[in-house]
């Protein structure tokens, strides 16, 4: 038995410890919540990933425009110049590609020797 308190004798029966659960509707509107903050979340990370994108394509470009002048090439020498690297870089020794290329309407010449 507990002391009496302001005079009423007060005696405790039983206690439960515990937490009270929200209804389905809270937990719902919850989980709703959390979903769309993360969506925001997302948003903002991919927003934040398309401008960095975009500085290194304009420090990219930046640089090329600089390499090219530098040469003293026209926008079309240097875009040729690009193309020869890049059929280089595929067919060359170190490419996987078995390669030809026309150019100005030339005819290929065939190595039958190999």
């Amino acid at each position: 038995m507990l002391p009496i308190l302001k005079g009423l004798p007060v005696k405790l029966i039983t206690m439960t410890v515990g937490r009270a659960n929200p209804p389905d509707s809270i937990k719902n509107q919850r989980v709703e919540t959390a979903t769309q903050e993360q969506r925001i979340q997302t948003e903002k990370q991919v927003k934040m990933a398309e401008d960095e994108r975009m500085k290194a394509e304009q420090s990219r470009a930046s640089a090329d425009n600089a390499y090219r002048e530098a040469m003293h090439l026209s926008p079309e020498q240097f875009i040729q110049l690009e193309t020869i690297k890049m059929q280089y870089a595929v067919c060359g020794p170190n490419g996987k590609g078995n390669c030809t290329f026309i150019q100005n309407g030339a005819m290929p010449v065939y190595n039958l020797s190999k």
